[in-house]
């Protein structure tokens, strides 16, 4: 085939180890720090965290 310029760029993504998220509670507090706009959401609907 004569293929002698292909080149291949392997690039290895580490990843994070986080905890676990079991409960509502700790899903609620890990999204909420990611986006603070969740707690106006959650506020205005009169949400609650537990099911």
């Amino acid at each position: 085939m004569n293929n002698y310029s292909v080149q291949l760029n392997i690039v290895v993504a580490q990843l994070e180890e986080g905890k676990n998220l079991y409960t509502a509670t700790d899903r609620y507090k890990h999204l909420s720090e990611k986006n603070p706009t969740i707690n106006k959401l959650r506020q205005a609907f009169d949400l609650d965290i537990e099911f």
